[in-house]
């Protein structure tokens, strides 16, 4: 592949925070039309094999997920949690330039861990290998610049290629945390993971000392990086999530489960008034099956066929 076809042109998006922080801007990668038509076509056989190898609790990018089931999964927690008295901590952490972090050699690895061919692998190096930029800024380019580390947001792979890179992280953290049992829960529950939105429920103290440590030799071996200090906890009951190992880790205390769920209602928007208006719609006694059982379009059309 020519370098015209692997040169992308990156644009700075604005994220929350002070914009005089380099930090706080999202770079993506305008690619050119070749290269989306080969990554389209990577893409479309990665993402036949992606949900065997990754786990059900990551939903980004894989077909049949979404990021709904977070949401439902985070507002069940807390309501069981809180109902039932059960000593629970929620800690979400904050990747650090996250797609920008991924180690290419880590990659390649991770994927022929996995047992991807070396053939469907080298496919993906083409686009990758001797990559380049240029930054876009003040209605100019920058000189061309090589990429040695990260995948391209703008790319039709860069979503399953994160995923997968992140895998070994979620794994490790599956098996070595206790997480939460929950009443009619078959095993226990541990993460609930949105690409780099990664939500982390921990037992008691003993576990978020872990979370640490893995967390510590995960970026050693793979270059990715956890901000404590952007990173959040919710503590409900009386469970401590602090630890001197996470400084500036934000903790919130959560002990009544109105104030749980006001929280969430706050982050969702309108969808739960939706939802109950739907429940009365279709006969459903459970906002949660209203929710869950109809897709937002969905949802969406039966509102508007109420209104009329």
């Amino acid at each position: 592949m020519p370098v015209s076809c692997r040169r992308a042109v990156i644009t700075l998006l604005p994220k929350k925070g002070n914009l005089q922080d380099i930090k706080n801007w999202r770079p993506v990668s305008l690619l050119c039309v070749d290269y989306k038509i080969l990554s389209k076509a990577l893409a479309t056989r990665l993402g036949k094999a992606v949900e065997q190898v990754i786990h059900r609790d990551q939903t980004y990018c894989v077909p049949g997920r979404s990021m709904v089931d977070n949401v439902h999964l985070i507002r069940d927690v807390l309501e069981v949690s809180s109902s039932l008295g059960i000593n629970t901590g929620l800690i979400s952490l904050d990747q650090e330039k996250a797609f920008d972090r991924v180690e290419h050699s880590f990659l390649w690895k991770v994927m022929e861990k996995f047992g991807f061919s070396a053939g469907f692998i080298a496919k993906i190096k083409v686009l990758y290998n001797k990559s380049e930029s240029v930054l876009k800024f003040n209605g100019g380019l920058c000189a061309p610049f090589r990429v040695r580390r990260g995948v391209r947001q703008g790319c039709a792979l860069s979503g399953m290629l994160y995923a997968l890179s992140l895998e070994p992280l979620l794994n490790k953290l599956r098996s070595k945390l206790q997480g939460l049992f929950l009443p009619g829960l078959n095993g226990n529950m541990v993460l609930s993971v949105y690409a780099d939105d990664v939500v982390v429920f921990v037992r008691d103290q003993k576990d978020t000392d872990i979370l640490v440590d893995i967390v510590r030799d995960f970026s050693s071996a793979s270059a990715a990086r956890v901000n404590w200090k952007k990173s959040e906890a919710l503590a409900v009951a009386r469970l401590d999530v602090s630890s001197s190992e996470t400084p500036g880790l934000t903790v919130a205390l959560c002990r009544s489960k109105t104030l749980c769920l006001q929280q969430l209602v706050d982050a969702v928007g309108p969808e739960l008034s939706d939802a109950q208006a739907l429940g009365s719609l279709l006969g459903l006694h459970s906002v949660r099956v209203a929710q869950r059982i109809l897709s937002s379009g969905a949802r969406s059309s039966a509102l508007r066929k109420k209104d009329c």
